[in-house]
């Protein structure tokens, strides 16, 4: 799943949301306080000191799931989210996700 932060107005989008094998939010030309202002801006989440992004899983889900998802799509978000949570990238209402191309 890849959340994408639009360069130009800093609206974000999703691709690929039933692509539950990854999660990270891709910015070209843009510096971690833009994508956390960004993020912040869409209600999504920020951008840590360390350069992950914590994004609200209820945001999220609003985000990436299809209208009328099917069982299969609901089963990958909830394997997703206790994948996160095993690893410990799951904390008060917040997943972790890699950001790519700051």
């Amino acid at each position: 799943m890849r959340i994408v932060v639009e360069n130009s107005n800093r609206e974000v989008c999703v691709a690929e949301p039933d692509d539950f094998g990854r999660l990270q939010v891709e910015a070209l030309s843009l510096s971690a306080a833009e994508i956390s202002a960004a993020l912040q801006q869409n209600g999504l989440g920020h951008v840590d000191d360390n350069g992950h992004a914590w994004l609200r899983t209820d945001k999220l889900r609003e985000l990436v799931q299809p209208p009328q998802a099917a069982p299969d799509w609901t089963d990958g978000w909830t394997a997703m989210l206790e994948y996160a949570r095993a690893n410990g990238w799951l904390q008060e209402g917040t997943v972790r996700a890699h950001v790519v191309g700051s």
